[in-house]
């Protein structure tokens, strides 16, 4: 079953997502359109734990952005084994990417190997949120 909680875990996740955002390539060159400080953006920033998304929102421009106290805060995926679980996680998470009218998904990277490396079921989750279409989707 598909577990969404209201925790404020996700609320300190907000610094790690805005710095390498405002220094990474998704940053316009000078001189190559608009300005990202005249674009107002929603960034849903997203850390994987274990079978667990957790979810941050900000709204603002690249100086200033703003907490968007939002629920659900994260959502899990309990069985991952079952295809109607699977289905039932990129349900929730492309609704709240739509709801929420998100225009960048940043994903907190993970190591592949070693002793602080993701587990199989997270991955499985990055996965299903790299097929998002609607916005940009970036590992930082």
């Amino acid at each position: 079953m598909l577990e969404v909680h209201g925790g404020f875990a996700a609320m300190n996740l907000g610094a790690d997502f805005v710095q390498p955002l405002a220094q990474s390539p998704l940053a316009p060159e000078q001189g190559a359109g608009p300005e990202l400080e005249e674009v107002e953006m929603t960034i849903c920033g997203i850390e994987m734990s274990g079978s667990e998304a957790r979810l941050v929102l900000l709204n603002g421009d690249k100086s200033v952005f703003s907490h968007v106290n939002v629920k659900p805060k994260k959502l899990k995926l309990a069985d991952d084994e079952n295809p109607d679980e699977v289905k039932a996680f990129r349900d929730s998470i492309f609704a709240f990417l739509r709801e929420n009218n998100v225009t960048l998904v940043a994903i907190k990277k993970r190591g592949k190997k070693g002793d602080f490396s993701g587990g199989p079921v997270g991955f499985k989750l990055e996965g299903i949120i790299q097929l998002y279409d609607d916005c940009p989707v970036k590992l930082v």
